[in-house]
């Protein structure tokens, strides 16, 4: 598979990216974070993982630097 290369240029500086969603998913997404002990972001970072494994695509960057 090629190499790919991120963009960098041209995001918003907030770096806050909003998922529309009913306040049913919502609801369902928070309990289930909440069942597995982890925050949603998590829970969809988990989600992103097993859709690349899934689809034979390129590992994606940190989403968020680590905690110093």
């Amino acid at each position: 598979m090629d190499k790919e290369v991120y963009k960098t240029e041209g995001y918003a500086k907030s770096h806050i990216f909003t998922i529309r969603a009913s306040s049913q998913w919502r609801h369902w997404l928070h309990n289930r974070a909440a069942e597995a002990g982890v925050s949603q972001s998590e829970i969809l970072d988990h989600i992103i993982e097993d859709w690349v494994r899934l689809k034979d695509k390129p590992i994606p960057p940190r989403r968020w630097p680590p905690e110093t």
